[in-house]
């Protein structure tokens, strides 16, 4: 592997930062160069690469392969992306499902108003014919003939 062929990445830093330029190389973690110019920079950088990779073989740790930064990186965003996708259509199905409570919770709604305004035109009616009969001097409430159940202790009953 040559260490030369990773990508390289020359930024302009602010005057707050001190000035000059900074090269990356997103393949290798925290690997960078800076320099007054952008090749100075990238100079830089490459020294920073040589070295960065000798120091991973001495730790016996892995080297990333040039680009494996974009592939990681391509790949960690169709990762978010799937995950969004997932999420909205979570959320759609909860907005649906919560749309149905609505529509139920509605109907229950229609129904008690419509009884409410049954019992009413009713009340009306009631208050309608209380007042002409109070005006004739008869009972508010007409009332019917009044029935008794009474149970008597018979002979018959006790067998």
């Amino acid at each position: 592997m040559k260490e030369s062929f990773y990508p390289i990445v020359v930024s302009a830093l602010s005057e707050e930062d001190g000035g000059g330029f900074v090269a990356q190389v997103p393949d290798l973690y925290g690997c960078m160069g800076d320099g007054a110019t952008p090749e100075e920079a990238v100079t830089d950088a490459l020294k920073a690469t040589i070295e960065w990779c000798a120091e991973m073989r001495r730790l016996g740790r892995d080297i990333p392969e040039p680009g494996s930064f974009q592939e990681h990186f391509h790949a960690e965003r169709s990762k978010i992306r799937d995950l969004i996708e997932g999420l909205v259509k979570e959320l759609h199905q909860v907005i649906d499902a919560q749309n149905r409570v609505i529509d139920a919770k509605d109907k229950e709604i229609d129904r008690l108003l419509s009884r409410i305004t049954d019992l009413q035109i009713e009340l009306r009616a009631l208050d309608d014919e209380g007042g002409a009969n109070a005006a004739r001097g008869l009972p508010w409430i007409k009332s019917g003939p009044v029935t008794a159940a009474v149970e008597t202790d018979t002979p018959e009953r006790r067998h």
